[in-house]
């Protein structure tokens, strides 16, 4: 969780929220920690935040035997019932891909993960709504959660890519300031020659050069509707399982070029 920035952000929000209100985060570990899959005290402990999609089935049982009541938080809803909170990942991509449509980009290339990814049907979905060019070769399926991945899918595009988009979609900010990195080493001027977006708004996006636009989501208010929500389920203010949806934010920079002259004609940073 630590080496993802999004996530970071969204534990110390949690973290804070539970200590003004009077509870404290007494352990966190990721599941997919051999250590942290070992067995726990008979009684089971009160709650738990989950961040992050998953979909082995055996998390959702290991969670469920070991908390009382869990809240889960991420970009894709999942299938468990628990209360979920929601910074929806397929709007956040509409926004994106709506952007540099207006923004006069028809052939746009997707850089992150593909099986069960909201961010990547939503990248599908738009490219046939609005007529854009479908072509396979502009998919580079990589981590999308590490600076390696995004790295790599770069590498990758470039390497498969028929012929050359004008803006790629990257499914987070760390994968697409590291792809950005790829690019210029391969001579790409950006944004001139190949605009990027990414998905986040994470602090360093704004300090890369160029700084990027990205689809930001509110990490502070994700994490601490989590806790209250979490709390509120252990007090009973709240029966039946609840799912809430916290709104997008474009945040508009410098590495998408517009090829229609005025940058973003429209478009202004808002809640969407």
């Amino acid at each position: 969780m630590d080496d993802n920035p999004f996530f970071a952000h969204v534990a110390r929000a949690v973290e804070q929220t539970a200590l003004s209100l009077g509870y404290s985060v007494q352990v966190s570990y990721s599941i997919l920690d051999p250590e942290s899959r070992e067995p726990k005290p008979r009684n089971k402990m009160l709650g738990a935040i989950v961040l992050g999609r998953f979909e082995n089935a055996d998390v959702v049982r290991l969670l469920e035997s070991q908390y009382r009541h869990l809240v889960y938080v991420g970009r894709n809803p999942v299938s468990a019932s628990w209360d979920q909170i929601i910074c929806d990942g397929y709007e956040a991509t509409v926004i994106a891909i709506s952007y540099l449509h207006t923004c006069g980009h028809k052939r746009i290339a997707y850089i992150g993960e593909t099986e069960n990814e909201i961010r990547y049907k939503a990248y599908k979905d738009q490219i046939q709504t609005l007529g854009l060019h479908d072509d396979p070769t502009l998919t580079a399926v990589c981590n999308q959660n590490t600076a390696e991945g995004g790295y790599k899918g770069a590498g990758i595009l470039l390497e498969k890519a028929s012929s050359m988009p004008t803006a790629v979609f990257c499914a987070s900010d760390i994968s697409a300031i590291a792809a950005m990195r790829r690019f210029r080493e391969a001579g790409i001027k950006l944004p001139s020659q190949l605009s990027v977006i990414g998905m986040d708004n994470i602090e360093l996006s704004g300090y890369v050069s160029p700084m990027l636009t990205t689809v930001g989501m509110p990490t502070v208010e994700m994490g601490s509707c989590a806790a209250q929500t979490l709390i509120n389920r252990i007090n009973k203010m709240h029966r039946l399982p609840s799912k809430l949806y916290i709104p997008n934010k474009l945040a508009i920079r410098e590495s998408v070029a517009s090829l229609n002259g005025a940058v973003g004609d429209g478009w202004h940073g808002m809640y969407i």
